[in-house]
């Protein structure tokens, strides 16, 4: 996130890392579910230990989850260091990995675009701006090729 006077504005990297969550976390209804269990805690209905195991096991699906998943996050923070790029591509643990090149540029309003992958590891290129998504070229990975729901829908 940054902030613009008195606006807090998201990032690229902060939306690519939203994109990339599991969605059982950016879901309202996982606050409402956790509101609830804790309610019952409160009410003596469940004890805050088998709360607090629900929560384990939770947390270790969505680190098994992460673990498997791939994503390009945008460089968060502006920096002097020479050779750094806005994006890379890789696993989003780790330190130390060399900032990719941008993706192709979007076609319909002419911002760069993010390499990302299916859960099923296909890559694909994402518009931050406009939202709008396309799979590589068949011929060149490096462009843009159909996009998504144009590719969808034939099938």
């Amino acid at each position: 996130m940054e902030r613009k006077g008195k606006q807090i504005l998201s990032t690229q990297a902060g939306r690519a890392l939203v994109h990339a969550l599991p969605k059982d976390l950016t879901d309202p209804v996982l606050t409402a579910r956790w509101e609830d269990a804790l309610s019952s805690v409160s009410k003596g209905r469940v004890t805050l230990q088998q709360f607090e195991e629900a929560q384990r096991k939770f947390v270790v699906r969505m680190i098994e989850a992460a673990k498997a998943t791939t994503v390009a996050v945008g460089q968060a923070r502006p920096t002097s260091g020479a050779g750094r790029g806005k994006s890379s591509t890789g696993k989003t643990r780790g330190k130390g990995k060399k900032a990719g090149p941008a993706g192709p540029t979007c076609p319909a309003c002419k911002k760069p675009t993010i390499t990302l992958k299916t859960k099923k590891g296909s890559a694909f290129f994402k518009c931050e701006s406009c939202q709008s998504c396309w799979w590589p070229d068949k011929q060149d990975a490096n462009t843009l090729g159909t996009k998504w729901g144009d590719r969808s829908s034939s099938r």
